[in-house]
């Protein structure tokens, strides 16, 4: 089976993201990694199943998380001090 993983990063922070998924499908897909730049429109098509998700629903996962692993993180360092 093959996977394409189409990826846009400013900072590269989403390319490490991209890439350490490219390293998990790898042992059961054929991958293929490239930033948005070099995808051609006609990648994203309904019979591939991929599921394009933009700004907005990055953001919310980003938020999501940081709402649940700040709290965790400080509360972890909060306890790792104090031994």
């Amino acid at each position: 089976m093959r996977a394409l993983v189409v990826y846009e990063s400013m900072y590269g922070n989403t390319h490490v993201i991209a890439s350490n998924v490219e390293d998990g499908l790898r042992a059961t897909h054929e991958v293929i990694l490239i930033p948005v730049a070099a995808a051609a429109e006609d990648l994203v098509r309904p019979d591939i199943g991929i599921r394009p998700f933009g700004y907005l629903t990055s953001m919310v996962i980003t938020i999501g998380l940081w709402l649940t692993l700040a709290p965790a993180a400080s509360a972890i360092a909060r306890a790792t001090k104090k031994k």
